[in-house]
């Protein structure tokens, strides 16, 4: 996710001005007019935006950190809707705590202009979990200001090099999320740190452990001490898989479980739409096996065009989400054993859960039914959506309602 305007600019993680990447709907937003059928012909700055988001999809399906926000994200939803789950009010709150400390800070008080020092310590909220080994990473900067250094940095650090290596975007300096760990491996190893490829592949390499920001600095610092500069990405991988057992830690059926909860019944769309984001995470176990770090690899080539076409194949493979275009328009590249498949029934559970903060006077989806004929919009959509699902049996978001005996 990434903000437009570098002087106006807020420090905050989820700054969503100019595109963004909603965990666990597959749903990318972009806010400016993009042209798909002519791709190439939009500018490198919007170009770059899509490709950051569709970076935090594969993500999604493809690492440890997207896999746990997946379904953290998804029982929040539920408990939200009042959706009986097989968890305990105590683990919730675990796992809101542990999550978030992994996650790390997604603000910061000021600019970043200098880092002071790194250390690996734990938290003072871990007193309240004794059994509980997880450390988090502390980042001094500016002299005695401090920051939480964890997953969340490290996935739109990895975000910005992807769409830097393809397009020719803004340069950001020192700036919060998206320079950390650049910033990060130029205070431990600044060797190193002169690679922006090598940095990219230890952001996704990283995403593959639970405790991301710890897996960062420690493998950075053995690098170090052991004098090791790889030569390439699979010289780097080959290094790190000497000294940790890193992988994809995804469970199938796991997430069987809560799709099943998300997309319930038999309706033919809904078992679709669970097929396709369970072979979404079988592709990206699979891709991992052949590399731990083939988005990077992809990349590495220092032919553009090179790039260009691996990373094109990778996207082939894995389809397009869902992309809602300036609140309006819906694209989407869902395939199935050859055959497209709506995956615009994404969009449902995501609906509900921003009908419910914003109060559920208005749709989320009134402006894509405004211009779907196959959906039915009226003025109740507006202001009084309640009234339009109560009198409209054959409202989209209506379905999602029905599907989980949510009362109206």
């Amino acid at each position: 996710m990434k903000y437009r305007d570098r002087k106006n600019k807020a420090f905050k993680l989820f700054d969503s001005s100019y595109g963004s990447y909603i965990p666990a709907f597959a749903l990318i937003e972009i806010e400016d007019i993009i042209d798909f059928q002519n791709f190439e012909n939009n500018h490198d700055e919007l170009k770059g935006t899509f490709i950051h988001e569709y970076c935090h999809y594969l993500q999604d399906v493809s690492t440890t950190y997207g896999f746990i926000n997946f379904i953290y994200s998804l029982q929040e939803l539920f408990l939200k809707l009042g959706m009986v789950i097989n968890l305990h009010r105590k683990d919730l709150q675990y796992n809101r705590d542990i999550f978030g400390l992994l996650r790390g800070d997604d603000e910061i008080k000021n600019d970043i202009f200098y880092i002071n020092k790194i250390e690996i310590k734990p938290h003072e909220f871990l007193q309240d979990y004794p059994e509980e080994e997880v450390k988090c990473v502390i980042v001094t900067y500016n002299g005695k200001l401090t920051f939480c250094f964890g997953s969340l940095c490290i996935s739109e650090s990895m975000a910005y090099l992807v769409e830097k290596r393809l397009y020719k975007i803004c340069e950001r300096e020192s700036e919060f999320p998206y320079n950390v760990c650049e910033m990060i491996c130029d205070k431990e190893y600044p060797e190193f740190a002169k690679n922006e490829l090598f940095v990219l592949a230890l952001c996704e390499i990283s995403l593959l452990e639970r405790n991301a920001g710890i897996f960062f600095i420690t493998a950075l610092r053995l690098m170090k001490k052991k004098n090791f500069l790889p030569q390439n990405i699979l010289d780097m991988e080959k290094f790190l898989d000497k000294h940790f057992e890193v992988g994809f830690r995804g469970y199938r059926n796991q997430i069987d479980d809560i799709l099943t909860d998300l997309y319930p019944g038999k309706n033919e769309e809904f078992v679709k739409v669970r097929q396709w984001i369970i072979s979404r995470f079988e592709l990206g176990c699979i891709y991992r096996e052949q590399s731990k770090m083939f988005i990077s690899l992809s990349l590495s080539s220092e032919n553009i065009q090179e790039r260009y076409g691996r990373w094109q194949y990778i996207m082939n493979h894995f389809g397009c989400p869902i992309v809602i275009v300036k609140g309006r328009n819906v694209f989407e590249g869902g395939y199935l054993e050859g055959k497209s498949i709506d995956l615009r029934y994404m969009l449902g559970p995501w609906a509900i859960e921003t009908a419910f903060a914003r109060g559920g006077k208005s749709c989320p989806l009134k402006e894509i039914c405004k211009m779907d004929q196959d959906k039915k919009y009226s003025s109740l959509c507006e202001e009084r959506l309640k009234e339009k699902l109560k009198i409209d049996n054959n409202c989209f978001l209506g379905l999602f309602f029905k599907a989980y005996n949510i009362e109206i």
